[in-house]
């Protein structure tokens, strides 16, 4: 189970999470891996609005995977044979 920052509750709500959420993870992501349990709470959900900031843009969040890549650290490696 995952925290949700109390001032950040609502943005999330509105984006349809709630604690009991649940949504399945691709095989491509371990099950041990930290990223799982962060995906199997948020993935697909898009969270805040997109416009006008105080000094740039606000934009909002997606939570999901990319095919053949699992994000370790910031960086998204690629699980394909064929990389180095």
């Amino acid at each position: 189970m995952i925290q949700i920052l109390e001032a950040l509750t609502g943005a999330f709500r509105a984006a349809g999470w709630h604690e009991d959420r649940r949504i399945a993870v691709s095989p491509d992501v371990p099950a041990g891996h930290p990223a799982a349990t962060i995906l199997a709470t948020l993935r697909g959900l898009t969270v805040g609005p997109c416009g006008e900031g105080e000094t740039c843009a606000a934009s909002d969040i997606a939570f999901g995977t990319i095919r053949g890549c699992i994000a370790l650290g910031g960086n998204a490696q690629s699980r394909s044979p064929t990389s180095s």
